[in-house]
């Protein structure tokens, strides 16, 4: 009785179907890992791979561009290319062989900062800015094109730690040298040596005060921006971090916003950035909206 019931069961229509389907489907398995073996150990080079590479290397999201140098580039050339990218593409393939792509933070970024990279180049495809959109952008941001006071100066500098009385010697030095008119390339050798420089072209507040301490920088800044401080006449003595100084300013420059057509290539260079910016914030808060975060800590 058992023996004709599993007769009849072995020769059930469905269970040769299933058996058959499991069949095809280890082998077809078994193929698609072979085929998945050979494609791991096969490097393809194409144009698109290049031109991406190229990209990637240069850090600039330019297709078009590319391509063209591609195309226009020598044979050795092209053929030092071609094996730095298989180089870098082999080894990269064995590093996830290793398993070194997973929980390696430095790994993680480098792959953030690439999609960063690919969503910042979104702006290659913006029409580019009017001259209204560009003038707009640089009434919005006046301050950021604001140049800075800057003065030329020689100073007498009379050392604190070598001198009983610096600020004595520093008012008689005074006299003499009005007296003197003694201008600005005759300062060289007088009074004592100085940690940085004896003369000073074109220099902005900062600098003045890394050298001479910050009080130092709003006296001669302040003074000369409210015409108490004279132009091309030694005053003083003027305290620094250092001692006291003679000062002769040959020229003074006071803040100013310089006009649109000054500062336009700096605008225009500006302005991409900005939609650069602007446009990569949309597109990864575009891909962000994709996905359902679940917020299980700091609410």
């Amino acid at each position: 009785m058992h023996s004709t019931t599993a007769a009849r069961w072995w020769r059930e229509p469905l269970l040769h179907f299933l058996l058959i389907g499991a069949l095809f489907f280890a082998f077809y398995s078994w193929l698609a890992s072979r085929d998945s073996g050979l494609d791991q150990q096969r490097v393809v080079v194409d144009e698109a791979a290049l031109v991406s590479f190229m990209q990637f290397r240069a850090k600039q999201f330019d297709p078009p561009r590319f391509a063209a140098e591609l195309v226009a580039m020598a044979a050795p050339q092209r053929q030092a290319l071609i094996a730095d990218y298989v180089r870098e593409e082999v080894l990269y393939r064995e590093a996830l062989k290793l398993g070194m792509d997973r929980e390696d933070y430095i790994i993680r970024r480098r792959m953030v900062q690439k999609l960063e990279f690919i969503t910042r180049g979104l702006s290659e495809f913006e029409a580019a800015p009017s001259a209204e959109q560009l003038e707009a952008f640089y009434r919005q941001r006046g301050d950021d094109y604001r140049q800075p006071a800057e003065l030329t100066l020689t100073h007498l500098f009379f050392d604190r730690e070598r001198r009983s009385d610096a600020r004595a010697d520093a008012q008689a030095e005074l006299a003499a040298v009005r007296a003197e008119s003694l201008d600005f390339a005759a300062a060289l050798g007088r009074g004592d040596h100085f940690p940085f420089h004896k003369n000073y072209v074109d220099k902005g507040r900062q600098v003045i005060a890394n050298h001479f301490g910050s009080a130092a920088a709003a006296d001669l800044f302040d003074g000369l921006a409210a015409a108490t401080l004279p132009q091309n006449s030694w005053f003083g003595p003027l305290e620094s971090a250092y001692g006291w100084h003679l000062v002769l300013v040959a020229d003074y420059r006071p803040a100013r916003l310089p006009s649109f057509a000054e500062v336009a290539e700096r605008v225009a260079l500006d302005y991409r950035r900005s939609e650069e910016d602007r446009l990569q914030r949309a597109a990864i808060d575009a891909i962000i909206d994709q996905y359902q975060v679940e917020q299980r800590y700091g609410r």
